[in-house]
């Protein structure tokens, strides 16, 4: 026989001797535990409502800032409290700011910070797996509940980790002024809504990441071209000004249109390099020995004000790199580190050795930087500096450098505490040392027979003065169908061509391809203003031939041709 009884507790012994005399099947029900457990069934329900809610609207494509505040209220509407908060770590991670929040005090959102130290709930709550319950502020042993808690009447709380303890973002936290016990699902509901929270930093992390990556790579394309488009006129400028050198009273003139070439240069060798396409010289580089070259300049360079420390780990490896672009990196670091510290301060280098890779480091005392500012500061023609006082390039051309040489860089920094910047390398145990600069040589000259093909007028009007004045016989052609008219009417009588890489109609690799059909004994010799990757790109590889880059002197046109003639 089965029966069900639904007793008061008062009344259960009793109920439990007569059923055990009877020798019946017992089953017991406890009413209170009952309507308790529906009780919590519900609230859980409600709670997963709230956070798929949240889900969604995180997906919305509200601002992150409403999402942080919807996210508080949810806390409080899910756990039936007065106070939820949202802190996010600052300052390296010594603060957590209260950046959204519900119930607090007037103007405390966005502005009051509290103490990520073990001290607080919330500096506790960062340094553990799990959440953190707490049922009675002020017999708590394992930290002190702070001012904010304090002076808003808080008894009870709850707190989660955003984000995880090897990469914290803040905390989420709710709040009641009664004593509370919160249970398990509480702490679940609140861990869903802080996960909600850290996927979207996530995402919003990678998605500027993506953004900025995107932003670096359609102006590079667009340094490449205005680079190749000016290293045209350089060419002219820079060999005009090599033929005015040879005339009498004009050699001072010339010299200073040649400076000013070559800075000219200069300037499309860096955007070359931040758009990563300057061909890069790769050997084995001592990084110590760089930075301690480069000291020697950096201190005429920081100023008195600054004092330069440098701190070399003998254990640092030499590295895969351009000696020529880690000088520069170096010094464009130096010199946005010096610009922060306008009121003096210290300039820390330093290297050490990390597995596989060297780390070289650079930090300043100055003001550093927000979060914004870090966002931007490898953009092209960024700056913080007053207009006329900067072109924004330095950090630019740093991480088109370090990217080339498949390398990292990381800034590190916070307004008022400073900035570092770290550059992580490839390390080179194997590589041949850098090559150090050829020495200049005299310009060979010869009496063979040029098709020069080339469609910038001026440029081919230059290179064909430069060539006659070497002894050589010269034929020119602007497009690639009248080379090959003009050898046709000379029946091959060439002894090389020199022609330019990208031209309309037909290309330079294009036109090598029909002489070579038509006449393979005849060398070809290609020159262009684009860099060889961004030539690359567009197809056309060049892989048998030389290619001459522009801006070019008499003696490097003169010493690739004989090289082109065996």
């Amino acid at each position: 026989m089965l029966r069900e009884l639904k007793l008061e507790p008062e009344v259960l012994a009793e109920a439990l001797a007569r059923l055990e005399a009877e020798d019946a099947a017992l089953i017991v029900v406890d009413q209170a535990g009952r309507e308790q457990d529906r009780a919590a069934l519900e609230r859980r329900l409600v709670q997963q409502r709230i956070a798929a809610e949240l889900s969604q609207f995180a997906l919305s494509g509200a601002s992150f800032a409403a999402l942080m505040q919807h996210a508080s209220e949810a806390v409080c509407e899910g756990l039936g409290v007065e106070y939820g908060k949202v802190l996010e770590l600052e300052q390296g991670g010594r603060a957590l700011r209260l950046a959204a929040g519900v119930g607090w005090h007037e103007g405390l959102v966005g502005h009051i910070c509290l103490s990520a130290g073990m001290e607080s709930q919330a500096g506790y709550t960062l340094r553990q797996q799990g959440p953190v319950l707490v049922e009675d502020l002020q017999n708590e042993k394992r930290f002190y509940g702070p001012e904010l808690l304090l002076e808003h009447g808080v008894v009870a709380g709850v707190s989660v980790l955003i984000g995880t303890p090897d990469e914290p973002w803040g905390v989420l936290g709710a709040h009641t002024r009664e004593r509370r016990r919160f249970h398990a699902h509480d702490a679940t509901f609140l861990q869903e809504v802080a996960g909600v929270l850290a996927q979207t930093v996530a995402r919003r992390k990678v998605e500027r990441q993506l953004q900025q990556t995107q932003r670096l790579e359609a102006v590079g394309r667009l340094a490449g071209g205005v680079a190749h488009d000016f290293n045209n006129l350089l060419t002219v400028i820079l060999g005009v000004a090599e033929e005015i050198s040879t005339l009498d009273g004009a050699e001072a003139l010339a010299d200073e249109i040649k400076q000013a070439g070559r800075r000219a240069v200069q300037l499309t060798r860096q955007l070359l390099v931040f758009s990563r396409h300057q061909k890069q010289t790769l050997g084995r580089v001592d990084l110590n020995r760089v930075v301690t070259d480069v000291a020697k300049m950096l201190r005429r360079v920081i100023g008195e004000d600054v004092t330069l420390e440098l701190a070399l780990d003998p254990e640092c490896c030499p590295v895969e790199a351009d000696v020529g672009q880690l000088e520069q990196v170096l010094m464009n670091l130096a010199v946005n580190a010096r610009d922060a510290m306008p009121g003096g301060g210290r300039l820390i280098i330093q290297t050490s050795r990390e597995q596989t890779r060297a780390l070289l480091s650079v930090q300043d005392t100055g003001h550093g930087m927000d979060e914004e500012v870090r966002f931007q500061a490898f953009e092209p023609f960024f700056t913080t500096r007053e207009v006329g006082k900067g072109t924004g390039l330095g950090l630019s051309i740093v991480y088109g450098i370090v990217k080339q040489s498949g390398g990292h860089v990381q800034i590190e920094s916070a307004p008022g505490e400073g900035t570092t910047m770290r550059v992580s390398l490839p390390l080179a145990e194997q590589l041949a040392e850098a090559p150090e600069p050829e020495a200049n040589r005299v310009s060979p000259g010869g009496s063979e027979t040029v098709l020069l093909v080339e469609d910038e007028a001026m440029v081919r009007r230059l290179t064909k003065r430069m060539l006659l004045a070497q002894g050589y016989r010269v034929l020119d052609a602007a497009r690639g169908a009248e080379a090959l008219a003009l050898l046709e009417e000379f029946d091959g009588g060439v002894d090389v061509v020199l022609s330019d890489m990208v031209m309309p109609e037909m290309s330079g690799p294009a036109l090598a391809a029909k002489v070579a059909a038509r006449w393979p004994a005849i060398p070809v010799l290609f020159m262009s203003g684009y860099a060889r990757d961004l030539l690359d790109e567009r197809g056309f590889s060049g892989a048998h031939h030389e290619v001459l880059a522009k801006p070019f002197s008499l003696e490097q046109l003169s010493h690739a041709l004989r090289r082109a003639l065996g």
